[in-house]
């Protein structure tokens, strides 16, 4: 299938300008009328004893609420390990479509500057993250307008938890087929949101058609979230891949749609596919038998030697809701007997690595007195999830130990939970 006519990388063309639309016009005033307020109720007499009175007091004037005055700088906008990340996760009050678009207006009057002193970022793109906000498809598509506007690829997009639905497939879809071969998007997190099984069939149709994935040099397949939407069957979306010989990996041996699939040569890996809003999975109850007993990992009662509710304990994972955030800005006290002991104020633990390549590193042995311990960090309950605005679970061991090396660096770690969204 060829790409549908998009808006390309190049400056705009002919045609219609980059500039706001023509305001209304400012016409002379009325003839007659002068420009003060209108006359309020009259006040009348009142009733019933002869008297006269007051009349009833004119309706209160209903008090509208301002809007939000958002302040944007440097600290949304940055340039990290010669990358541009645009930081936009967890605003107070959330970020809607409105306030999305008030941030492109400012953007694109910021961003010029930037790639002036940077024009490398037109080769190296922009990681960005919107979630847990209430955006939804029109300020996602302005952003992406912004960023081709300029000439900065995206590339990664975490967007999950905010209120998107299938109105912005048509965006991802022309950006998939529009994007710079050279530097596709390798990570989409859109999880939490309002993507049907239809939204969620064009998007994977698209990814496997556009291409540009496997990447052309690291052979690597596009990794797209899409768990926890409304997608009310999502067997039936991968076996439709399936039925159209698309190369859909969901991590998760024999429900892929190759039933050989190795999970790593494929087109694109959408972890947690089947865990929607509809059909999360629960714990299986126990067999009920004679007589009392408590289940061997559940709280329920059986009748019987039964194992009770909860026969399989649940998957552990990152709860990413209450991830502290650390700044480190200057090299930490030393750690013995470890590689980054110069820079480092912690060991990190990969040996997740080994049953899962995407599996997050643990901080172990935390060094006292550190910025980390003062954060109230507890070696071997806590998880490096994000690494300068970048998903580490999308990194190599070596990317995050190098960007550990440097300083400044912005990290967040959490805690263990019972939902896993790793």
């Amino acid at each position: 299938m060829g790409p549908p006519g998009g808006k390309g990388w190049g400056p705009p063309g002919g045609g219609k300008g980059w500039g706001p639309p023509p305001g209304p016009g400012m016409g002379g005033p009325p003839g007659g009328k002068g420009w003060g307020p209108p006359p309020g109720p009259g006040m009348e007499g009142g009733k019933g004893d002869g008297k006269g009175g007051w009349g009833a007091p004119p309706p209160a004037i209903a008090q509208v609420e301002e809007p939000v005055r958002r302040e944007w700088g440097e600290e949304h906008v940055r340039v990290i390990h010669g990358q541009l990340n645009i930081e936009l996760s967890m605003q107070d009050p959330p970020l809607d479509d409105d306030a999305l678009m008030n941030f492109c207006d400012w953007l694109d009057g910021y961003l010029p500057q930037v790639v002036a002193n940077y024009p490398h970022l037109r080769k190296t793109g922009a990681n960005v993250d919107l979630s847990d906000n209430v955006i939804g498809p029109q300020g996602l598509d302005r952003l992406f307008e912004e960023l081709r506007k300029h000439q900065v690829p995206c590339v990664t997009m975490k967007c999950f938890r905010n209120v998107v639905n299938d109105a912005v497939i048509d965006t991802f879809v022309e950006y998939l087929h529009t994007q710079p071969e050279n530097l596709p998007i390798t990570g989409i997190h859109i999880s939490h949101n309002r993507i049907s099984d239809k939204g969620a069939l064009r998007f994977l149709r698209a990814s496997c058609t556009c291409g540009h994935y496997p990447t052309k040099v690291t052979k690597k397949p596009l990794w797209l979230r899409l768990e926890n939407n409304e997608i009310d069957k999502p067997e039936e979306v991968i076996a439709q891949c399936g039925h159209e010989e698309y190369a859909v990996c969901t991590m998760k041996d024999g429900l892929c749609t190759q039933l050989d699939c190795d999970h790593v040569n494929v087109t694109v890996q959408v972890p947690h596919f089947y865990s929607q809003n509809n059909n999360q999975e629960k714990k299986p109850k126990g067999d009920k038998g004679k007589g009392k007993g408590k289940g061997d990992f559940g709280d329920g009662k059986g009748k019987g030697k039964g194992e009770g509710k909860g026969g399989k304990k649940g998957k552990k994972g990152v709860n990413r809701n209450v991830a502290k955030t650390i700044d480190l800005e200057e090299p930490e006290p030393a750690l013995e007997d470890y590689p980054m002991e110069e820079h480092c104020p912690f060991k990190l633990d990969w040996s997740g690595r080994d049953s899962n390549k995407h599996a997050l590193p643990m901080l172990i042995d935390i060094k006292e007195d550190s910025v980390v311990a003062k954060a109230s960090i507890k070696p071997g309950e806590n998880f490096l999830v994000n690494l300068n605005g970048m998903d580490v679970s999308m990194l190599e061991r070596e990317q995050v130990e190098d960007a550990l090396e440097e300083r400044p660096v912005r990290m967040k770690v959490g805690k263990l939970a019972s939902d896993n969204f790793n």
